[in-house]
């Protein structure tokens, strides 16, 4: 394991996260065109414990979900996307099982939400006599972290890595909460759930 020899690293890569309506990490997942996909940024420090590891991390993460919808009736056609950005700092504590092939991660991890923008956009038509056509768009964005959230959230952290080249590696996390996040109890936001796909570089 090379990473045995090192102490600070940095992790950067894809995530992606949705909503799940319970405990149940599998009851509820969003389709990937309502979940959110972001880069994420990860800064880890490693205490080797024998052929081990306890790692303590940093890292920035956007969650939160996404969708759209239309209503067609009588004249009026409206078509109508919005989407919740949740911007989480987090503090993963990690224990790594180093083994010759695949090492194995599991851990818990502390979130903030640090800021969050509710994001909406409406198209409509509303259809008048054959030679008359009313068309309207709206779009505008409002950050209502102190209306509807929570701002801390706690969960757990799975996976695995595997040393690539040399001080490189690439790991893929999965993260679950359990603090249900929405103020307001309504099933659009109730328990994050995240899969983590990155690359690692441990610093000499």
């Amino acid at each position: 394991m090379w990473s045995q020899n090192y102490h600070l690293s940095i992790k950067t890569g894809f995530s992606h996260s949705t909503q799940a309506a319970n405990i149940s990490p599998v009851a509820h997942i969003r389709p990937i065109e309502k979940s959110i996909q972001s880069v994420f940024i990860n800064i880890q420090y490693t205490f080797p414990i024998k052929k081990n590891e306890l790692n303590v991390g940093l890292q920035l993460i956007e969650k939160g979900y996404r969708t759209e919808y239309d209503i067609n009736e009588n004249n009026l056609f409206e078509h109508t996307d919005y989407q919740n950005s949740l911007s989480y700092i987090e503090l993963p504590i990690n224990y790594l099982w180093v083994r010759k092939k695949i090492n194995f991660i599991t851990g818990v991890i502390f979130s903030y939400m640090y800021d969050c923008n509710y994001r909406i956009k409406q198209t409509g038509i509303n259809y008048g006599n054959p030679n008359i056509i009313f068309a309207t768009n709206f779009s505008d964005t409002y950050n209502i972290k102190n209306v509807r959230y929570n701002d801390l959230d706690f969960g757990v952290n799975m996976g695995f890595s595997k040393v690539i080249y040399e001080n490189i590696e690439l790991e893929l996390t999965a993260q679950k909460h359990f603090i249900r996040i929405d103020k307001l109890r309504q099933r659009d936001l109730i328990y994050n759930t995240s899969l983590l796909l990155g690359i690692r570089y441990y610093f000499l």
